[in-house]
């Protein structure tokens, strides 16, 4: 249960087989985690589920309440347009890395680095900038109730827990399916380097990537700024499917694009709900760091 579910509820895939997984000393240490992580998703559905029952909340004035915080197209498509060119930069600067020699065929350290000052922070520090520029605060555009943050926290937590079971149901579609094309999962960058030998500060850094800059930033860009804004277009229930498409398919990694694409839906439906993007973020930040935990406890045991 425990290989199984690494393999495909992480963003962060092993670069080995469930019957490898399977023989790691660490591996029933995982099992057993998930498992009760698992049973806790399925008490949390049975509360959410009750809870709804009784709740005199309407999803379309929840709705209502995220359109109202579209941007203008033309600020809309100015922070898209930037986004590209700091994508392409950074591809562009990876490529000049490899051409000086600067990184050898294992760089994938300093690669994930410049991508993520490219990338990541100056992606967050723009959108700061435009919504400083337009006036807007962190509870006009995103809800933030910074007095109320420990209980979003928690609700984001509880929200996380509730996803579990439709993830996993997803994640063992993409496997049945795509291990008979005869498919095999990859390691992404970023988990090589967090169980791998490098630099403690290396692995520090990328950790507090996977858990803190990148929910943050991602979060922003498609809950908060992208959501709202094709909401307005296409009505929420399209908006929620294409911006959970377009989030799965930016992680470039077919294995996890069905159970990508489910928790995004997932994020989304969240901040629909309570209209405070901490939820999703919170949610975002337990997803990456439980797997990235699970993922260094997985090959500690098999470094030995």
């Amino acid at each position: 249960m425990g290989c199984f579910l690494m393999l495909f509820l992480a963003e962060i895939p092993l670069e080995l087989n469930p019957e490898a997984l399977a023989q790691l000393p660490h591996a029933w240490m995982a099992g057993i985690f998930y498992f009760f992580l698992l049973l806790a998703g399925l008490g949390a559905d049975a509360l959410l589920l009750s809870n709804f029952r009784g709740a005199s909340f309407s999803w379309a004035a929840c709705a209502e309440r995220l359109k109202a915080r579209a941007w203008p197209s033309e600020d809309f498509r100015r922070l898209v347009l930037w986004l590209v060119f700091l994508h392409l930069a950074g591809m562009m600067m990876v490529q000049s890395l490899y051409a000086h020699d600067a990184v050898s065929g294992d760089g994938s350290p300093m690669i994930v680095l410049v991508q993520s000052l490219i990338f990541h922070w100056a992606g967050l520090a723009l959108a700061a900038a435009m919504l400083l520029q337009r006036g807007a605060t962190g509870k006009t555009a995103f809800g933030l109730d910074w007095p109320g943050a420990a209980r979003s926290a928690a609700r984001g937590f509880y929200y996380y827990l509730a996803s579990l079971p439709v993830l996993l149901t997803g994640a063992v579609l993409a496997e049945f399916v795509l291990v008979r094309l005869g498919l095999e999962p990859q390691l992404q960058d970023i988990a090589g380097i967090v169980a791998g030998a490098h630099v403690w500060w290396i692995r520090i850094y990328l950790i507090l990537l996977a858990v803190v800059l990148a929910p943050v930033f991602e979060e922003v860009l498609f809950r908060g700024i992208a959501l709202p804004w094709l909401a307005r277009r296409t009505g929420m229930p399209a908006a929620v499917v294409l911006v959970s498409l377009v989030f799965a398919a930016m992680h470039g990694y077919l294995f996890q694009t069905i159970p990508l694409f489910l928790i995004a839906a997932a994020f989304s439906l969240a901040y629909i709900r309570t209209g405070n993007l901490l939820v999703p973020v919170v949610m975002h930040a337990v997803f990456n760091g439980v797997n990235t935990a699970m993922l260094v406890v997985l090959q500690s045991g098999a470094g030995k």
